[in-house]
């Protein structure tokens, strides 16, 4: 009797310790599956910040361009007046 009780609870103990290794191959697996994900992820992000550093430079370029032809609209109107009346000047000499 002893010994029925004794090889029932080492074939249990041996049970259990075969769970406990399928949960841990499990969780271990999940954990890769985890870290691949992270690292797809941080391609994903690199991407992003490229086509952002690329999106940024577009837009400086397009804002410069902007901007200087506001500062020459606004210098030819400016410029203009100057123009007539040196042309006024000129004429009338």
């Amino acid at each position: 009797m002893a010994d029925d009780s004794t090889v029932a609870l080492l074939q249990e103990i041996r049970n259990l310790q075969k769970r406990q290794t399928e949960l841990l191959q499990t969780f271990v697996a999940g954990q890769q599956q985890g870290l691949d994900n992270q690292q797809q992820s941080l391609a994903v992000q690199q991407q992003v910040v490229e086509r952002q550093k690329l999106v940024l430079a577009r837009s400086a370029r397009i804002w410069m361009f902007v901007l200087l032809g506001g500062f020459m609209l606004f210098f030819l109107s400016l410029l203009t007046p100057f123009l007539r009346l040196f042309g006024r000047l000129m004429s009338g000499h």
